[in-house]
């Protein structure tokens, strides 16, 4: 028996080389059998699919092999492959990045959701309401990672109010301020840190993810360290240092079981906020701009709730405090600044250029878009790129001239976005990862190998068109638990494509609930990375949150299905197919 565990434990240890070499293999009949076009796409695609799956090699370095692949097998010209990584979409999710970077650098998604905070109330199902409410709206328009790093530590300082938290020696919900006037000094030092502080309190977080679980030493851990360590290309706002850390970290065995189902629902919400706010936009999430990008290509155009927030004695005293340490969180920002107000009126006008964009919703009217030569050559990409360039040539401070002269030299202020800031906090991986995605689905065309699936598909006529959608997203949120959301909209959108084509339903009647189910993730720590941020705290368990997940995910699956059959219906027009999809024959 022990000759057995060394050798499982020995390849074990070197499972991604085994892995690396094993998918290639597997597939090879492939080439090696069959040896047409579509068998040498469909042996590309189940190497990339292993690879994304098991995260053998970085996602985005996975995202890259169409380069090396496509010409190598004859597929596509290197210069045909090469296009896709920087198509209209990939700039529309360069620049929904961009911005989110000025906004993050300048604090102002920290000033929203503080604001936010103070409006809600100190009452727990308010403040889970609140911390619900910004974190999807912000997670719209920055990355869910950002997000969450951003939202948890100040749920995190808030919860140990509401739990009666106290320093050694003194009587629970009786703190009094001390000889500087603040409520309580472990508060004190909560305020923005420097870039440099945000990545070193990442690596503390790290190690802290190290600590907290240790359910499967082998699998868990390994997996959480990967998506930290990308979690941390976005984060902003993190978790106070090492000892103030240890200090504050909530006691889960020293509470009530009302306090502690609170404690975990109000760490849940925030990483299930971020994952359902990133699919209310197209550049919320990569998953959507997948989609986007198939469909124009390829297609051608808890047990007892009431017990977690029912209000206890000396609620008003721990509701007073729960307010002061977020208004001291808010105050520390400072009065709101010209960056600030310059980010957020560039913020709100790349909003209103892209609902104005086009007036469809209004009869006769015309969009912005109408205003140029050709309209159909004004996308969304146009209205992001202007708004970045428009945030690099704007000063961050008032102009040094007229009656803002101030006494300091003259000369340009620093602009609200700078190229070394977008090279240091942009998540270039992502766009590698789409650009992958778009080349993948891209030769899957015009090797033929959508043509063939979509003749395989044909098997699929008879089953209703509601029951396949429900078979659909129930796969589609199983596997995106365990590889990357992008990485899964990548594998299924366009074999759905396909589908949709080969059975004569319309393609968005299918894409849509698939697209939005790839961001349904929510039961494991590895699924996403707003889960991992949460896990780390050690607040909730991995059990914890595959409860939680598992209902979530019902709830996704629910209600997507209902809303596509019901509200997609006058949007999209999903029960009829339509006129600029490629297929004659179905249109006939």
């Amino acid at each position: 028996m022990a000759p057995c565990r060394a050798v499982i434990e020995f390849l074990w240890a070197f499972k991604k080389t085994l892995l690396l070499v094993a998918f290639p293999l597997i597939a090879s009949p492939l080439l090696i059998v069959i040896g047409d076009n579509p068998a040498k796409c469909g042996w590309v695609v189940i190497v990339m699919a292993g690879y994304w799956t098991c995260e053998v090699v970085p996602l985005a370095v996975t995202a890259l092999l169409p380069v090396l692949l496509f010409p190598l097998l004859g597929l596509q010209d290197s210069d045909d492959v090469c296009r896709n990584y920087l198509k209209d979409t990939n700039f529309l999710c360069m620049g929904g990045l961009m911005v989110a970077v000025a906004i993050q650098h300048w604090n102002l998604h920290r000033r929203i959701a503080l604001s936010v905070l103070l409006l809600c109330g100190a009452q727990p199902k308010r403040l889970m309401l609140g911390f619900m409410s910004v974190t999807a709206f912000l997670s719209m328009w920055i990355s869910n990672t950002a997000t969450t790093a951003m939202m948890v530590p100040i749920v995190n300082s808030v919860l140990t109010q509401i739990v009666g938290k106290e320093e050694s020696g003194d009587d629970k919900g009786n703190e009094q301020p001390d000889e500087n006037g603040s409520l309580d000094s472990r508060y004190d030092n909560i305020q923005m840190t420097d870039d440099k502080e945000h990545q070193e309190e990442h690596n503390t977080s790290t190690t802290k993810l190290e600590s907290t679980s240790r359910l499967d030493e082998d699998v868990t851990i390994s997996k959480l360290e990967l998506v930290k360590n990308e979690a941390a290309i976005d984060a902003e706002c993190v978790k106070p240092s090492t000892e103030q850390d240890k200090a504050d970290n909530i006691d889960m065995s020293s509470l009530s079981t009302a306090e502690s189902n609170l404690c975990k629902g109000m760490m849940l919400c925030v990483a299930c906020s971020a994952s359902f706010g990133g699919t209310a936009t197209l550049t919320g999430t990569g998953t959507n701009l997948v989609l986007s990008e198939v469909v124009g290509e390829i297609l051608g155009c808890c047990r007892d709730c009431s017990s977690c927030f029912s209000c206890k004695d000396g609620q008003n005293k721990k509701g007073q405090k729960i307010k002061a340490v977020i208004r001291a969180q808010y105050d520390a920002l400072g009065p709101i600044s010209w960056a600030e107000s310059w980010v957020l009126v560039h913020f709100v006008a790349l909003a209103l250029l892209w609902l104005t964009k086009e007036l469809s919703f209004i009869p006769d009217a015309m969009g912005w878009a109408g205003l140029f030569p050709v309209t159909e050559y004004v996308t969304d990409a146009t209205a992001v790129v202007f708004i970045c360039f428009m945030l690099f040539i704007f000063p961050s401070k008032p102009p040094n001239l007229l009656c803002f002269r101030d006494g300091t030299p003259v000369g340009p202020r620093v602009p609200l976005l700078s190229w070394s800031m977008v090279q240091k906090k942009l998540p270039w991986n992502v766009v590698f990862l789409l650009g992958g995605g778009f080349a993948l689905a891209d030769g899957c065309k015009e090797s033929g190998l959508s043509q063939w699936l979509a003749d395989q598909f044909r098997v699929f006529q008879g089953v209703p068109a509601p029951v396949l959608i429900l078979i659909i997203t129930i796969v589609i949120c199983i596997f995106t638990e365990f590889t990357s959301n992008v990485a899964t909209a990548t594998i299924f959108l366009p074999v759905l494509a396909a589908l949709a084509e080969s059975i004569c339903i319309n393609p968005l009647y299918i894409m849509i609930p698939a697209a939005l189910s790839c961001s349904y993730a929510f039961m494991l720590p590895v699924a996403t990375p707003p889960n991992a941020i949460v896990f780390s705290y050690g607040t909730v368990t991995v059990l914890d949150m595959a409860k939680s997940g598992a209902m979530m995910n019902f709830i996704g699956i629910v209600m997507v299905n209902v809303l596509i059959n019901t509200l997609a219906i006058p949007m999209f027009d999903v029960y009829n197919y339509p006129s600029w999809a490629n297929n004659s024959t179905c249109q006939a």
